[in-house]
């Protein structure tokens, strides 16, 4: 497994970024479900490369959205926030 980290060690911003990029997916999914999931990934613009995983996945694989739509939403919710926990709390070195 190859993990892409931000160089950076400003907690405040890790925060935001876990929020942009998984806790919104999962409350998303919790709320509206996996329909909503893929309307907002395939809405989203790409600003930065965030959130844009989802809609690049799929460009690349349409059967990817046949995937993200038989993901149970609540499983798909727990894993965006174990994600998230695992973002703001790891202690990795900051990459220059």
């Amino acid at each position: 497994m190859l993990l892409i980290w931000p160089p950076l060690n400003d907690t405040d911003r890790l925060v935001e970024m876990a929020q942009n990029d998984y806790l919104s997916f999962a409350d998303l999914a919790g709320k509206s479900g996996m329909k909503a999931i893929l309307k907002t990934a395939m809405e989203y613009q790409d600003i930065g490369g965030r959130r844009y995983h989802l809609r690049k996945a799929i460009e690349q694989n349409p059967a990817n959205q046949e995937r993200l739509l038989a993901t149970d939403a609540k499983k798909f919710s727990s894993i965006m926030r174990k994600w998230s926990k695992f973002y703001t709390s790891a202690k990795l070195p900051n990459v220059p």
